[in-house]
């Protein structure tokens, strides 16, 4: 029988290892440490990572991105672990099992992140890693941040309020611009009409490149990774 137990983990870029999934670490008081995890038997402090849901399809493991924030992951893998276990009781009663419904059928915001940052890592694309790691950081930091199930979900207001938080933590404007060209290009992938969701007006003052006048201007090249 498959496993039916959902478990969180923490992937993170370990300093001079590299990226690495690792077991999360209680504290004495039975809590998760944020930003924690064990690997290779070691502690290692991980704030630059992403939590991750584990789950068996048979004998097969799939990890599935649920943002960096730990209660809202947590809150993530309770509710799946719940679901399992009541289709492993109904199915043990022989109660039958209605077929998910369309909406239930769609894949969440954290998968289609996860299935997105895949495809960029795959060798035929050729990108390098600093590119795979802007996709990544981007795009975990997004979904971290507007907390929505669904990408139809998603709004305008979640990607200036996104936007503005970089601003916040001290982006420059040439790397604001490239971070909010990865999250534009990433909905286009994912079917969302961005001309819609995002205003003009909006997109505009988004999307504007640096002043030519000043040293980030003179210095700047935006690699287009969409």
């Amino acid at each position: 029988m498959a496993n039916r137990v959902a478990t969180l983990v923490r992937n993170a870029n370990l300093p001079g290892i590299g990226w690495r999934r690792g077991t999360l670490i209680k504290s004495k008081n039975g809590r998760f440490k944020p930003g924690y995890m064990v690997y290779n038997g070691q502690e290692y402090a991980a704030p630059n990572g992403t939590y991750q849901v584990r789950t068996y399809e048979g004998t097969k493991v799939k990890y599935t991105s649920v943002g960096d924030d730990l209660e809202a992951a947590q809150a993530i893998l309770e509710k799946l672990n719940a679901t399992r276990q009541m289709e492993a009781a109904k199915t043990i009663l022989g109660i039958a099992v209605p077929e998910p419904d369309e909406k239930e059928q769609r894949k969440t915001l954290a998968e289609l992140v996860q299935k997105y940052i895949d495809k960029k890592k795959s060798p035929s694309h050729g990108l390098g890693y600093a590119s795979i790691h802007l996709y990544e950081a981007t795009l975990n930091s997004f979904l971290a941040q507007v907390k929505r199930q669904y990408v139809a979900d998603v709004a305008e207001e979640d990607v200036t309020r996104f936007c503005d938080t970089l601003k916040k933590q001290g982006f420059s404007q040439k790397s604001r611009l490239m971070r909010y060209t990865v999250v534009r290009g990433f909905l286009r992938h994912c079917g969302v009409a961005v001309e819609k969701v995002i205003e003009a007006s909006t997109h505009k003052r988004l999307s504007a490149k640096p002043d030519l006048h000043t040293e980030a201007g003179l210095s700047y090249k935006v690699e287009r990774v969409v």
